[in-house]
């Protein structure tokens, strides 16, 4: 009897182990700061989207009924960007995220994004979709990434605990305002 106790104990110990322990298990995030080279301020109003390499978008169904507060509902895989409005918290579960205020961010797991970059071709199309801004637009950016910008989410992972660890993996882009035509 004490070995088949034994023995179910142990199986219970290795499966609770082994199991989810998080709500963002097999979840990644992909964190994009967008800049102006002039003064190197944080954009707002971009639309940024994950593209393969040659400019066409990845579409993904599962994206149309997301829950992170930030990420636009779309069959495109689109990064919002993480911002708070007046008087909103931080969260951990459906955002806005308690670290990298005001980058722009992707929410990525194998149903809409299976590769997760493997080959290190696939890229990210920056484009300023705002136009009201009084210097100008910004130009279109074409922003290529390692799979090392593609970290977990899970709450236990150094993103959330580790200050710094955002400025380890983020892809950094500073834009340039388009040339005035005369």
């Amino acid at each position: 009897m004490k070995q088949i106790l034994f023995i179910l104990c142990s199986f219970v110990a290795v499966t609770g182990l082994k199991a989810q322990h998080c709500g963002w298990d097999h979840s990644k995030i992909i964190i994009v700061d967008v800049r102006d080279i002039q003064t190197g301020n944080i954009i707002n109003g971009l639309e940024l989207i994950l593209a393969d390499s040659t400019g066409k978008p990845y579409t993904s169904e599962w994206n149309i009924n997301g829950r992170v507060s930030f990420i636009p509902r779309s069959d495109t895989l689109k990064f919002g960007q993480n911002v708070r409005s007046k008087g909103q918290k931080f969260s951990k579960v459906w955002g806005p995220f308690p670290f990298g205020e005001g980058y722009y961010m992707l929410h990525v797991y194998y149903n809409n994004y299976p590769e997760f970059n493997k080959k290190g071709t696939d890229q990210i199309i920056i484009r300023d979709i705002d136009g009201n801004r009084n210097l100008g637009d910004f130009e279109t950016a074409y922003v290529t990434f390692s799979p090392q910008n593609i970290v977990p989410l899970c709450t236990d992972t150094p993103i959330w605990h580790r200050e710094g660890f955002v400025d380890e993996i983020k892809i950094t882009v500073f834009m340039k305002l388009k040339e005035k035509s005369e």
